[in-house]
């Protein structure tokens, strides 16, 4: 079962493809994201890009994992001009920690969770269906009261 608001964060420690240690000074804004060639990946990733001024007033850094191995996970930076860090979770370990993981499609649900800087999750989106996402609107308010 999925993490639960309230709830502290399962512990872990990633890496991105630039092999910088995630810290926690700020909120974290966890997204779990299907893969590359998912549309409405594509679009989540680029709206958070375009919002990451906002969502970085807010003292929230954005974390966007995947599926995806660390050649698609560059691919995707570099074409959706995406400066927040996505992660490979290949093995799952992270997907898994935090019971999003499709046991059908060996890949992560769409699903979204706030992490403030004790620990605690704040926030929990986990999708019903690949296309469905929160929405920013709603994601901005929740990050202003924290």
């Amino acid at each position: 079962a999925a993490v639960r608001v309230g709830e502290r964060a399962p512990q872990f420690e990633i890496q991105d493809f630039n092999s910088q240690k995630l810290q926690g000074k700020k909120n974290l804004l966890l997204v779990f994201y299907r893969g590359l060639f998912w549309s409405y990946c594509q679009r989540q990733l680029v709206q958070l890009q375009e919002n990451s001024m906002k969502i970085a007033e807010s003292n929230t850094q954005i974390v966007a994992v995947s599926t995806d191995n660390e050649k698609a996970t560059l691919r995707t930076s570099r074409e959706l001009d995406v400066h927040f860090r996505l992660i490979s979770d290949i093995d799952r370990r992270i997907i898994t920690l935090f019971g999003v993981l499709n046991p059908k499609e060996g890949i992560s649900l769409p699903a979204t969770f706030v992490i403030d800087k004790r620990g605690v999750i704040r926030y929990r989106y986990i999708g019903k269906d690949f296309s469905d996402r929160p929405p920013i609107k709603g994601l901005l308010q929740m990050l202003a009261w924290l």
